[in-house]
């Protein structure tokens, strides 16, 4: 088995989804997702190794929802981007900069655009999604309560757990290529 994907797809989903939710979010929305699939919406097409230091997808209140918008940019590298039900989005008050939040998204709203990425040599088995969102209306009880003044460090460590899970899968697939190297180099006498 590939097992950079298995690893990215496990930290994906229970490391970045299910543990934000955990963290800031509410009983209510673990029995909405229940055992259905997430994707975590942070890295944004214009800021690469950075995210989580700059948001520039907006959302502004309206009509007892939020509006959100990715305007020029996108989310981008998005892991289960295309097969997950559901999306948490972080993005910033079009008021306040400072005030980024978590929303959970239905990933077939009306208004999200994906589009797979598919131009990497690294784990094709990957499913990695650019979206953009316009426009996309979500109701208050879809923010997860416990973000308003949401640290960086907050924000980053859900993120560091995550690049390290992906890490570990990566040295694990390195370790059984090795091995089964080694193994062709002995019955082959080279």
């Amino acid at each position: 088995p590939d097992l950079i994907s298995v690893g990215i797809r496990l930290n994906v989903q229970v490391n970045l989804f299910l543990r934000t939710i955990s963290r800031f979010g509410n009983l209510q929305m673990f029995e909405k997702v229940g055992y259905d699939l997430g994707a975590f919406g942070l890295t944004e097409s214009n800021n690469g190794v950075l995210s989580g230091f700059y948001v520039d997808t907006e959302f502004e209140e309206k009509d007892h929802s939020f509006i959100l918008n990715t305007n020029e940019i996108q989310k981008n590298w998005i892991s289960q981007g295309i097969v997950a039900q559901y999306l948490l989005i972080f993005a910033k008050n079009v008021n306040n900069n400072k005030d980024v939040r978590i929303f959970l998204l239905k990933n077939n709203q009306e208004g999200i655009e994906k589009q797979r990425i598919t131009d990497i040599g690294l784990c094709t088995t990957l499913d990695l999604a650019k979206i953009s969102l316009k426009n996309v209306r979500v109701p208050k009880e879809n923010l997860l309560d416990d973000t308003t003044n949401l640290s960086k460090s907050q924000l980053l460590n859900g993120i560091y757990y995550g690049r390290m899970m992906i890490a570990e899968a990566v040295c694990e697939s390195i370790m059984g290529l090795l091995e089964k190297c080694d193994e062709i180099l002995e019955t082959n006498d080279v």
